[in-house]
Protein backbone atom coordinates (compact mmCIF):
# COMPACT_ATOMS: atom_id res chain seq x y z
CA UNK A 1 0.00 0.00 0.00
CA UNK A 2 2.57 2.53 0.92
CA UNK A 3 4.23 1.49 -2.83
CA UNK A 4 1.02 2.93 -3.96
CA UNK A 5 0.78 5.68 -2.24
CA UNK A 6 4.36 6.51 -3.15
CA UNK A 7 4.57 5.85 -7.06
CA UNK A 8 0.77 5.87 -8.11
CA UNK A 9 -1.09 8.20 -6.40
CA UNK A 10 -0.77 12.24 -6.62
CA UNK A 11 1.32 13.91 -5.14
CA UNK A 12 4.19 11.76 -6.62
CA UNK A 13 6.88 10.18 -4.99
CA UNK A 14 5.37 11.44 -1.69
CA UNK A 15 3.64 9.60 1.20
CA UNK A 16 0.98 12.53 1.39
CA UNK A 17 -2.48 12.24 0.15
CA UNK A 18 -4.73 14.82 -1.33
CA UNK A 19 -7.85 12.78 -2.38
CA UNK A 20 -9.88 11.46 0.53
CA UNK A 21 -11.06 8.99 -1.80
CA UNK A 22 -7.65 7.56 -2.10
CA UNK A 23 -7.70 7.79 1.82
CA UNK A 24 -10.78 5.47 1.94
CA UNK A 25 -9.17 2.88 -0.75
CA UNK A 26 -5.95 2.42 1.75
CA UNK A 27 -8.39 1.77 4.10
CA UNK A 28 -10.47 -0.75 2.27
CA UNK A 29 -7.26 -2.59 0.89
CA UNK A 30 -6.15 -2.35 4.83
CA UNK A 31 -8.86 -4.40 5.95
CA UNK A 32 -9.11 -6.77 2.75
CA UNK A 33 -5.35 -7.35 3.56
CA UNK A 34 -6.13 -8.23 7.26
CA UNK A 35 -9.64 -10.69 6.38
CA UNK A 36 -7.18 -12.44 3.83
CA UNK A 37 -4.88 -12.82 6.24
CA UNK A 38 -7.09 -14.07 8.82
CA UNK A 39 -8.51 -16.27 6.43
CA UNK A 40 -4.93 -17.87 5.30
CA UNK A 41 -4.16 -18.52 8.70
CA UNK A 42 -7.33 -20.35 9.61
CA UNK A 43 -6.45 -22.91 6.66
CA UNK A 44 -3.32 -23.17 7.19
CA UNK A 45 -4.72 -24.48 11.13
CA UNK A 46 -7.26 -26.56 9.51
CA UNK A 47 -4.67 -28.40 7.46
CA UNK A 48 -2.15 -28.84 10.33
CA UNK A 49 -5.14 -30.39 11.89
CA UNK A 50 -6.66 -32.56 8.94
CA UNK A 51 -2.61 -33.67 8.97
CA UNK A 52 -3.02 -34.62 12.37
CA UNK A 53 -5.96 -36.45 12.41
CA UNK A 54 -4.86 -38.42 9.20
CA UNK A 55 -1.67 -39.42 10.89
CA UNK A 56 -4.34 -40.33 14.07
CA UNK A 57 -5.85 -42.37 12.03
CA UNK A 58 -3.02 -44.63 9.95
CA UNK A 59 -1.48 -45.30 13.39
CA UNK A 60 -4.98 -46.56 15.13
CA UNK A 61 -5.19 -48.40 11.55
CA UNK A 62 -1.53 -49.84 11.83
CA UNK A 63 -2.25 -50.68 15.29
CA UNK A 64 -5.19 -52.80 15.07
CA UNK A 65 -3.69 -54.08 11.86
CA UNK A 66 -0.66 -55.33 13.74
CA UNK A 67 -2.29 -56.40 16.79
CA UNK A 68 -5.10 -58.89 14.66
CA UNK A 69 -1.63 -59.92 13.21
CA UNK A 70 0.01 -61.32 16.49
CA UNK A 71 -0.64 -63.76 18.58
CA UNK A 72 2.44 -64.03 20.68
CA UNK A 73 2.08 -61.87 24.34
CA UNK A 74 5.44 -61.00 24.16
CA UNK A 75 4.66 -59.74 19.84
CA UNK A 76 1.85 -58.41 21.35
CA UNK A 77 3.90 -55.83 23.74
CA UNK A 78 6.13 -55.01 21.19
CA UNK A 79 3.86 -54.12 18.88
CA UNK A 80 2.01 -51.66 21.66
CA UNK A 81 5.34 -50.27 22.71
CA UNK A 82 6.23 -49.66 19.10
CA UNK A 83 2.20 -47.41 18.50
CA UNK A 84 3.10 -46.20 21.61
CA UNK A 85 6.50 -44.73 20.74
CA UNK A 86 5.15 -43.66 17.35
CA UNK A 87 2.02 -41.60 18.38
CA UNK A 88 3.17 -39.88 21.36
CA UNK A 89 6.84 -39.84 19.78
CA UNK A 90 8.47 -41.25 23.46
CA UNK A 91 10.66 -43.81 25.20
CA UNK A 92 8.18 -46.07 26.42
CA UNK A 93 7.68 -49.42 28.24
CA UNK A 94 5.84 -52.08 28.72
CA UNK A 95 5.75 -54.03 31.77
CA UNK A 96 3.57 -57.73 31.94
CA UNK A 97 2.97 -60.04 35.14
CA UNK A 98 4.44 -62.64 35.44
CA UNK A 99 3.79 -66.41 36.24
CA UNK A 100 5.00 -65.66 40.01
CA UNK A 101 2.74 -61.93 40.47
CA UNK A 102 5.99 -59.70 39.93
CA UNK A 103 6.18 -57.47 36.88
CA UNK A 104 8.83 -57.62 33.92
CA UNK A 105 9.37 -55.20 31.62
CA UNK A 106 9.36 -56.36 27.97
CA UNK A 107 9.79 -53.67 25.77
CA UNK A 108 12.86 -54.41 23.96
CA UNK A 109 13.26 -52.02 20.78
CA UNK A 110 15.00 -49.10 20.32
CA UNK A 111 12.23 -47.26 21.17
CA UNK A 112 11.84 -48.56 24.84
CA UNK A 113 13.57 -47.49 27.80
CA UNK A 114 15.12 -48.91 30.65
CA UNK A 115 13.14 -48.18 34.54
CA UNK A 116 15.71 -47.63 36.99
CA UNK A 117 15.19 -48.82 40.66
CA UNK A 118 12.46 -45.41 41.31
CA UNK A 119 10.56 -46.10 38.00
CA UNK A 120 10.25 -49.76 38.93
CA UNK A 121 8.74 -48.87 42.24
CA UNK A 122 6.13 -46.73 40.78
CA UNK A 123 5.42 -49.11 38.13
CA UNK A 124 4.68 -51.62 41.17
CA UNK A 125 2.75 -49.50 43.30
CA UNK A 126 0.74 -48.40 40.25
CA UNK A 127 0.16 -52.28 39.25
CA UNK A 128 -0.99 -52.75 43.49
CA UNK A 129 -3.20 -49.78 43.46
CA UNK A 130 -4.82 -49.91 40.02
CA UNK A 131 -4.20 -46.03 39.75
CA UNK A 132 -2.46 -43.74 38.17
CA UNK A 133 0.78 -42.16 39.27
CA UNK A 134 3.17 -39.90 37.87
CA UNK A 135 3.36 -36.36 36.20
CA UNK A 136 -0.35 -34.73 35.82
CA UNK A 137 -1.86 -37.25 38.85
CA UNK A 138 -1.95 -36.49 42.43
CA UNK A 139 -0.11 -39.52 43.09
CA UNK A 140 3.86 -38.61 42.54
CA UNK A 141 3.27 -36.06 40.31
CA UNK A 142 6.98 -35.20 40.71
CA UNK A 143 8.74 -38.08 39.57
CA UNK A 144 12.37 -38.90 38.52
CA UNK A 145 11.27 -38.62 34.60
CA UNK A 146 8.85 -36.76 33.04
CA UNK A 147 6.54 -39.62 32.93
CA UNK A 148 3.34 -40.86 33.52
CA UNK A 149 2.41 -44.69 34.62
CA UNK A 150 -1.13 -46.31 34.15
CA UNK A 151 -1.78 -50.12 34.64
CA UNK A 152 -3.97 -51.92 32.50
CA UNK A 153 -5.33 -55.00 33.64
CA UNK A 154 -5.73 -57.54 31.16
CA UNK A 155 -6.91 -61.15 31.68
CA UNK A 156 -4.93 -63.19 33.76
CA UNK A 157 -4.79 -60.11 36.25
CA UNK A 158 -8.36 -60.32 36.33
CA UNK A 159 -8.91 -64.32 37.23
CA UNK A 160 -6.05 -63.26 39.91
CA UNK A 161 -7.82 -60.70 41.18
CA UNK A 162 -11.13 -62.52 40.40
CA UNK A 163 -9.70 -65.67 42.97
CA UNK A 164 -8.38 -63.04 45.50
CA UNK A 165 -12.06 -61.00 45.96
CA UNK A 166 -13.23 -65.19 46.33
CA UNK A 167 -10.72 -65.89 48.65
CA UNK A 168 -11.65 -62.60 50.88
CA UNK A 169 -14.98 -63.50 50.81
CA UNK A 170 -14.45 -66.96 52.27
Amino acid sequence: MLLLDFLFVPPYLSFAVSDFQHIVMFAVMFVVAVVISNLTRRVRVQADEARYRERRTASLYGVSRDLAATRATQNLASVAAQHLHDVFEAKVTVWLETADGHLADVATAEHAFTADEKQHGVVEWVFANDKPAGRGTDTLPRSSRASRSEAMRGRASSRRDASRESRERA
